[in-house]
């Protein structure tokens, strides 16, 4: 009875991160929303609104709001889940959840930038029209990035070019990805097996 009560727990969370999901997406092609998306974000704003609130998440160019708010819901989802499956859980399991669930959130944003920046070089070697509004909107959230990576690694007085600056930016950002993937799938282990 009490497992059952759980999967549809977990269900249900997976159901609502899916809404969730929906919504993010359509915000992105339809910011006001209209009235055929209105209770869609009456069910799922006061959800994001709480993770809004959370200052450091924002910049003026990124949200990152969601991808928390998501990834709390995972930990919950994955908590009843474990809960139904063995009747208990342990301090290591919602440990290694937790620490799977943030590595995720970062991981997604790692291989997000290597992706954008990837488009870009393919853009500069196949010299596209740098004028244009996607090539503009790309270089004004790559810039800043790429800047302040290229000049921690690189300093010089000689600047250096754009496009080594997103190769340097890429490759480190792809290299992180790597070995943060072996080090969290260590530590999610070594806490799974703590007899808490």
């Amino acid at each position: 009875m009490i497992a059952t009560i759980l999967y549809t727990l977990s269900a249900l969370v997976t159901l609502y991160s899916l809404i969730l999901i929906i919504r993010i997406l359509l915000s992105w092609f339809y910011p006001s929303g209209g009235e055929a998306l209105f209770l869609l974000y009456r069910i799922t704003d006061p959800y994001l609104a709480l993770f809004r609130r959370i200052g450091f998440l924002r910049t003026e160019r990124f949200d990152f709001s969601p991808i928390i708010a998501l990834l709390a819901l995972s930990v919950l989802g994955n908590i009843f889940l474990s809960l139904a499956r063995t009747g208990r859980i342990y301090v290591g399991q919602i440990l290694s959840i937790i620490v799977g669930g943030l590595w995720f959130a970062v991981s997604f944003i790692l291989m997000f930038f290597v992706i954008l920046i990837a488009v870009r070089l393919l853009g500069i070697a196949f010299r596209a029209n740098s004028v244009g509004p996607f090539w503009f909107t790309l270089d004004n959230i790559l810039s800043p990035l790429t800047y302040s990576v290229s000049h921690f690694f690189w300093r010089t007085s000689r600047p250096l070019s754009y496009r080594t600056g997103l190769l340097i930016t890429g490759v480190l950002f792809l290299l992180l990805n790597l070995a943060g993937n072996a080090l969290v799938s260590l530590v999610t282990r070594a806490l799974i097996l703590l007899p808490f």
